[in-house]
Formats: structure tokens, sequence, C-alpha cells
């Protein structure tokens, strides 16, 4: 499957995806503690995993300095990981002066009525980001929708939570099941307003309108904060095991 081309996943949206990420994990560095771990789940090594990863986002040669600095953790500790929040506080500041100098530091996109072509093109590239499940909330979906999204979404556990139309989706859903092997499950409910992406747990977007309309009509696409995604994931979880 050819990766598509967007803007979110290879322009300016990402590395604002990715300030906005630095920015959350700047704001919330675990207690580092006095002693050396090597446990890879413990709260500070996930921190240093996390900035890793944004860090060679950032820049790639990077990696040089992580993988010296990775060295150095055992022997010197406390300075170690005072050299890893200093390398990510850089990148942050790196990536803001740029955007800013563009005028992109804004966090979002803006779609104008006769964008649907540009619209689509980004939302296909955020639903084949999930590599473990995909979780789509919207209380007007349609059957284009279906067409659109998860026609190449195989292996996957994906999701759907609606108000409107379930009727022509569920025999769209069970059609991909069988035809294609795509795990596309829908229910219903009247709890949800919200047009929520979730991707892996990990990552969310919020639409700014239905996403049948988007495109039609204005609307954005913004990425939410890692808490909001954490805080928000839950409740949806509930709605969904509730629902019809």
């Amino acid at each position: 499957m050819n990766e598509p081309t967007s803007q979110i996943f290879d322009g300016r949206l990402q590395k604002q995806i990715v300030l906005l990420k630095l920015s959350h994990e700047l704001e919330n560095v675990p207690d580092f503690g006095s002693d050396f771990t090597n446990n890879p789940k413990s709260e500070i090594r996930l921190w240093l995993s996390r900035i890793g990863a944004l860090v060679k986002r950032v820049d790639p040669s990077n990696i040089n300095s992580l993988s010296r600095l990775n060295g150095v953790l055992p022997h010197n500790w406390s300075w170690a990981l005072n050299e890893f929040t200093l390398l990510a506080q850089t990148a942050h500041d790196d990536l803001k002066l740029e955007l800013e100098i563009y005028q992109d530091d804004q966090i979002g996109k803006m779609y104008d009525s006769d964008q649907t072509y540009d619209f689509r093109q980004d939302l296909v590239a955020i639903v084949q980001q999930a590599k473990e499940s995909l979780f789509v909330i919207d209380p007007y979906l349609d059957a284009d929708f279906f067409g659109m999204i998860f026609e190449e979404r195989i292996g996957i556990a994906c999701r759907v939570l609606a108000t409107k139309s379930t009727a022509l989706l569920l025999p769209l859903a069970a059609s991909l099941r069988k035809e294609r092997g795509v795990l596309v499950e829908v229910r219903k409910s009247k709890e949800i307003h919200d047009r929520v992406i979730l991707v892996d747990n990990t990552d969310g977007w919020v639409v700014g309108g239905s996403i049948k309309d988007a495109g039609k009509k204005p609307t954005y696409l913004l990425p939410l904060l890692p808490d909001l995604v954490l805080k928000k994931a839950p409740i949806y979880e509930r709605i969904w095991t509730s629902s019809q």
C-alpha cells in the first residue's frame, strides 16, 4: 500500500504536532530519582523513549547525541537526564522558531468549502497511521465514509460510534469483513456529539464538523494533547460498552 501524500504527515502540520508533543513532555517531566533504572516500563524510561522519538523527528542527526547519552545513563544518571532535557528543549525551541518564521506555529489545519480532496487526503493519512486500533466517533457518518476510510484497513480493530445512518453502516461493515477482511464494528449511541478519531488510543484528532460534510463546508482538523487523549478515551469506551 502506497503512503498517501498529505500535509499532515509530509508538511508543516506534522511539525506542529511534534512541537505540541514536545511541549507536553517538557511540561510533564517525571521525577528522575537519584538511581539508574533499566526497567523499560518505568515512567522515566517511557518518557525518555518518547523524548528520543520526538527529538529524532525534529533532526535525525540527534540520534548521535541520544546514543551517547544512553551510554552514559548507567554511570552518570542525573547528568545524562539533564542533558536529555536540554536536548529536548533545544529541539523544541528550534522547531518553534522555524514554524514562527513561516507563521505556522498555530496548531491545526483549516479547510475551506472547496477543499474536499485535501481534507480526505489528510484524513486517510491519519487513519493509515493506525497500527493496532482505530476508533471513530461521529454522530452523522455516511456510507461514503466507509469507502474512503476502511477500504484498505486490514488486520486492525476498527470501531465506529454513530447516531444516525447506522442502519446503512451495519451491512457495509459486514460486507467489508466478509469480502476484504476489514474488521469494522459499528454501534449506535445518542450520547455522542463530538467528532473524534482515536488512533491506537495514543493519538487523537478533533474534526470541526461531521466527517461526511468536511471539505464541503469549512472545517478543521486539530490534534489532541496526549493527556486529553488519555482522558477522552475512557469516556468513549464507556459509551461504546453501553451502546447498541
